[in-house]
C-alpha cells in the first residue's frame, strides 16, 4: 500500500513539473530545459539551471536587455544557444545573471558582440563564439580598444570567426585566461604583445591558419604555457621558440624541412613532439639532444632518406614512441647505436625497406608494438625476431613475404596480434606457433593459403595446446575451396572468422563446418565489436552463416547439440596419432569414400525433396484432423436436434408426467427398434432400499427388459 502511495505522488510531482516547463520545451529531472522556441512570452520555473536550444537554423533570436532574467532563468548556470540564428544580442542580455558558468553561442551567425556583454557575470567560465563571422567586432572597436572584459573567464573559443588580424590588446581584459582557441581562421601574424596581459595561459590553439612564423618573444610573458598547436600553417622555422615549461608542441602539416643543431633548444622541457606531414629530408645528429625529456616523437610522412644517423637518439633515454612512417626514401633501418630501453611503440611503416638487419632493433629491449606494414620485405628473419622479447603486437601486412620459418617467433612469447594480410605466404607450420600461447589474433587474409591446416595437423595442435587462446581468425580472400571442423578443432576459444573471398566449393564437409560453427557460436569477424542495440537490429549470427551456406550449398543447415568427446588415455591418443598420419585427411564420425558430383548432386537433390516432405506432413496432419474433428461436432449437432424435435412430437400424447428415462434404439435383425426403458406412471413404482439405491435401480430395468415381448411395435 505504501509502495503505491510513494507510486502515485511521484507521478503527481512528475506530472506537476512537466506542466510548469514553458511551450516549445521539455524539461527534465536534472533541471534542464530543451527549446526549439525562445522569445519574452516564455516563463521558466526556478528550478531550470540549464538551457539548451540547438539545431533550429530558421529560428531568429533578438537578445533584448535582461531577456534571460525576464524569462525566469535568472538562476540558470549555463545556455547553449547554437546553430541558430541571433540577430541581435544587447550588452545586457545576460545582466543579473550571477550562477552563470558555461556559455555556447557557436554558430548562430553573429557578427558584432560587445566588449562589456559578459563583464556583469562574476562566475562565468567557459565561452564559446566559434563559427561566427565576428570580422565585424574588429572595426566596430569599443573606446578600451579590448574584445571582452571578464575577470573570471578561463576558456574561449574564437574558432571559425573569420578573424584576419588581432590586435595586441584583445585579451587585455582577461586576466584569468588559461585556455585561447584562434583556430580556423585567417590569421597571417599573431602581435607580439597579444598574450601580454594573460600570464595565466596554459594551451593555445593556433591551428589551421596561414601563419609563416612566429616572433621570438610572443610568448614570454606566459609563465607556464605547456601546450601549443600550431598544425597546419605554412611556418618553415621554430628555431626562436622560447618555451622552456612547454610539454607538447604539434607543428605537423608545415612546411619545414630541415631541423639544425639548435632547432630545440628553446623548449627542451618537451614531452611530445609532433613534426609529421612536413618536407623534412635532413635531421642533424644532434637535432634532439637537448630534449632530454622527450617521450612521444612523430617524424612520419616527410622526406627522410635512410640510414638515420646512429647517435641521433643519444639523450632521449626516455623515449616511448617513435613513428616514422610515410618517409618512402628511407629505404634503409638500420636501428640505433643508443639503447632505447623505454621505446614500446616503433613504427616504420610505408618506408620503403626491403630488408631489416640483425640489428634493426638492438637496445629496443621494451619494444611491445612494430608495424613494418606496406613495405618490400620478402621475410621475417628469426635473429630480426628473437630481439623483441616483448613484442605484443606484429603488424607486418602488405609485404611480399613468401615464407614464415617454424621458429620465427620463438622469443616472441608474449605475441597476442599477428598481422600477416596481403603477403604471398602459402602455408604455416603447426609448430610456428609453438611458443605463442598467448596468440589472441591472428590475420592471413589475402595470401596463397589453399589450405590451413591437415585433420592430422590440427590434431597435433589441440594436443600440444597450439592456438589455444586464439579468438580471431581472418582467413578471407585466399584461395581455400575446402573447409573442415576437423582442421580447427585446436581452436577451442574461437570467437570470430572471416572465410569470405575464397573460392569455396560445396564439399561433403562444408555443411558440418558451417554447423560446426553455428554450434561453437562463432561469428563473423564483421560483426564483432558491434553494440547490443545494434545486434540486435541484425539478424542472429547463425543467419549469416546460413546465407552463406545457402550461396555456396542451395541449402541450409540448423544448429545440433554434438555430443562431448571423452577424453582419451596416452596409449590411446599415440594410436590416433599414428592413424592420422597414415590418413592424410579423417572424418572422426565415419570413414567414406568421396563422392562423385553427380552423386552430390542426387543426394542433396533427395535432401531437399525430403526437407519439403517433412515440412508439410505436419500441416496436412492438422488440417485434416481439424475437418473430421468439425464434421463429427456438426454430425451430432444435427442428430441432437432431430432427436428432440421426434421426441417432442411423442411427447404430446403421453401424460403430463415425464419419465426420467429416455428411449434408446436398439437393432434387433438388422432392423430399427425402440425398447421400452421405463414403467408406466400410472403403476407404483418397487419401493426402494435407502442403503442399495444403485442396485434396486438396476434390477428394476433389467426385470423391465426381460419382462417386455422381442416383437414390441414403437409406440
Amino acid at each position: 500500500m505504501r509502495v503505491a502511495l510513494l507510486s502515485v505522488l511521484w507521478a503527481l510531482v512528475t506530472a506537476t513539473l512537466a506542466d510548469d516547463c514553458p511551450r516549445d520545451c521539455v524539461c527534465s529531472e536534472s533541471h534542464i530545459a530543451r527549446c526549439s522556441h525562445l522569445d519574452l512570452d516564455m516563463f521558466f520555473p526556478e528550478r531550470i539551471t540549464h538551457l539548451t536550444v540547438q539545431d533550429v537554423p530558421n529560428l531568429k533570436l533578438n537578445l533584448t536587455k535582461d531577456f534571460f532574467k525576464t524569462i525566469g532563468l535568472e538562476k540558470i548556470r549555463s545556455i547553449k544557444i547554437t546553430n541558430c540564428t541571433i540577430t541581435e544580442m544587447d550588452k545586457d542580455a545576460f545582466k543579473g545573471l550571477n550562477d552563470l558558468m558555461d556559455v555556447d553561442l557557436s554558430d548562430n551567425k553573429l557578427i558584432l558582440i560587445h566588449p562589456d556583454t559578459f563583464e556583469s557575470n562574476i562566475q562565468l567560465e567557459h565561452l564559446s563564439l566559434s563559427g561566427n563571422p565576428l570580422q565585424l567586432t574588429q572595426v566596430l572597436k569599443a573606446e578600451e580598444n579590448y574584445f571582452l572584459k571578464s575577470t573570471s573567464l578561463s576558456e574561449l573559443d574564437l574558432s571559425r570567426c573569420d578573424l584576419n588580424d588581432v590586435g595586441k590588446k584583445l585579451l587585455s581584459q582577461l586576466p584569468d585566461l588559461e585556455y585561447i582557441s584562434l583556430r580556423a581562421n585567417n590569421l597571417k601574424v599573431i602581435d607580439d604583445y597579444i598574450f601580454e596581459k594573460t600570464p595565466l595561459l596554459d594551451e593555445v590553439d593556433l591551428s589551421d591558419n596561414k601563419l609563416i612564423s612566429l616572433n621570438e618573444g610572443i610568448f614570454e610573458d606566459i609563465e607556464e604555457l605547456t601546450t601549443l598547436n600550431l598544425r597546419n600553417n605554412s611556418i618553415e622555422n621554430i628555431d626562436d621558440l622560447e618555451l622552456p615549461d612547454l610539454k607538447q608542441l604539434d607543428v605537423s602539416f608545415n612546411n619545414l624541412k630541415l631541423l639544425r643543431k639548435s632547432a630545440f633548444g628553446g623548449i627542451s622541457d618537451l614531452w611530445s613532439l609532433n613534426i609529421s606531414h612536413n618536407g623534412i629530408s635532413y635531421i642533424s645528429e644532434e637535432s634532439f639532444n637537448e630534449l632530454t625529456e622527450l617521450r612521444h616523437l612523430d617524424l612520419s610522412e616527410n622526406a627522410l632518406i635512410g640510414p638515420l644517423p646512429k647517435f641521433i637518439f643519444e639523450e632521449n633515454e626516455f623515449l616511448e614512441t617513435l613513428s616514422l612512417s610515410g618517409n618512402k626514401e628511407m629505404k634503409i633501418f638500420e636501428g640505433f647505436s643508443t639503447e632505447l630501453p623505454k621505446l614500446y611503440k616503433l613504427d616504420i611503416s610505408a618506408c620503403g625497406l626491403s630488408n631489416i638487419t640483425n640489428s634493426s632493433f638492438s637496445g629496443m629491449l621494451s619494444l611491445a608494438i612494430l608495424n613494418i606494414s606496406s613495405n618490400a620485405l620478402t621475410t621475417l628473419n628469426h635473429n630480426v625476431m628473437s630481439k623483441l622479447h616483448r613484442l605484443n603486437d606484429l603488424d607486418a601486412s602488405y609485404n611480399e613475404i613468401t615464407k614464415v620459418g617454424t621458429y620465427t617467433f620463438a622469443s616472441n612469447t608474449h605475441l597476442k596480434k599477428l598481422n600477416l594480410a596481403y603477403n604471398k605466404i602459402h602455408h604455416l607450420a603447426p609448430n610456428t606457433f609453438e611458443t605463442t600461447p598467448d596468440l589472441s589474433l591472428l590475420d592471413i587474409s589475402h595470401n596463397q593459403f589453399s589450405y590451413l591446416w591437415h585433420a592430422n595437423d590440427s590434431e597435433y595442435m589441440k594436443l600440444n595446446g597450439f592456438l589455444a587462446n586464439l579468438q580471431s581468425l581472418n582467413i578471407g580472400g585466399n584461395r581455400i575451396k575446402d573447409l573442415h571442423k576437423h582442421s580447427m578443432s585446436h581452436l577451442v576459444n574461437l570467437k570470430e572468422i572471416n572465410i569470405l573471398d575464397n573460392p569455396l566449393e560445396c564439399t561433403a564437409e562444408f555443411p558440418a563446418f558451417v554447423e560446426w560453427l553455428l554450434t561453437h557460436h562463432i561469428e563473423p569477424m564483421d560483426r564483432m565489436g558491434r553494440t547490443l542495440l545494434e545486434e540486435r537490429q541484425l539478424e542472429k549470427s547463425h543467419l549469416e552463416w546460413n546465407e552463406l551456406l545457402m550461396d555456396i550449398c542451395k541449402q541450409p543447415v540448423e544448429p545440433r547439440i554434438e555430443m562431448q568427446e571423452e577424453e582419451v588415455d596416452n596409449a590411446e591418443s599415440e594410436k590416433i596419432k599414428q592413424d592420422l598420419n597414415f590418413y592424410q585427411y579423417t572424418v572422426i564420425e565415419d570413414v567414406k569414400l568421396e563422392p562423385t558430383n553427380s552423386d552430390m548432386v542426387k543426394q542433396r537433390d533427395t535432401e531437399i525433396v525430403e526437407e519439403q516432405i517433412e515440412e508439410y506432413v505436419w500441416p496436412t496432419f492438422m488440417i485434416v484432423f481439424s475437418i473430421v474433428f468439425l464434421t463429427l461436432v456438426i454430425g451430432n449437432t444435427v442428430a441432437l436436434l432431430i432427436y428432440r424435435s421426434r421426441t417432442n412430437s411423442i411427447a404430446g400424447l403421453k401424460t403430463t408426467f415425464a419419465s426420467p428415462f429416455r428411449r434408446t434404439l436398439v437393432k434387433i435383425d438388422n432392423t430399427p427398434r425402440y425398447h421400452k426403458l421405463y414403467e408406466e406412471c400410472s403403476v407404483p413404482n418397487t419401493p426402494i432400499v435407502k442403503g442399495n439405491l444403485i442396485g434396486n435401480l438396476v434390477n428394476s430395468q433389467i426385470g423391465a427388459v426381460l419382462s417386455k415381448p422381442k416383437n414390441d411395435e414403437v409406440v
